[in-house]
């Protein structure tokens, strides 16, 4: 185990050095782990496990956000860390879920609206935890 470790701290040193075949590399085990995740994500779904393939869509939107990563946080950039290409991947999941949701609702899906309503009420419920928007100041303070 200790080996795949250093294997992939070598990999990203040298593809921050500028070696590309290592980039690649890299980010082909990088699709791999991304993939898996997306793929639990979208099957997790009972709605779009009816009506997508989720195979093929969770390729599709693992390569999305391979790309959105590379595009925003190179590699070579100080910006690059593992925790924000998995929130990268994380929006651009969440993103492709409610779209798919917000078409399947738009076409009279009366499950699909409600699922759509749930994740946004879930995501709503977060953010004011985040914020802290839930309680006054003066409850925050005592």
């Amino acid at each position: 185990m200790k080996n795949k470790i250093n294997n992939i701290e070598e990999l990203i040193i040298a593809a921050k050095a500028g070696n590309k075949t290592a980039e690649a590399k890299f980010f082909s085990k990088l699709t791999v782990r991304f993939s898996a995740l997306v793929k639990r994500e979208l099957q997790g779904n009972p709605i779009l496990i009816k009506r997508v393939n989720t195979e093929e869509k969770s390729l599709e939107v693992c390569q999305n956000a391979i790309a959105e990563v590379k595009r925003l946080y190179p590699l070579s950039s100080t910006k690059w860390s593992l925790r924000r290409a998995v929130n990268v991947l994380h929006n651009i999941v969440d993103d492709f879920i409610t779209n798919s949701l917000t078409d399947f609702a738009k076409n009279g899906d009366a499950e699909a609206e409600n699922l759509l309503f749930i994740i946004i009420r879930k995501k709503l419920m977060e953010r004011i935890a985040i914020k802290g928007w839930g309680a006054s100041q003066y409850e925050r303070e005592n």
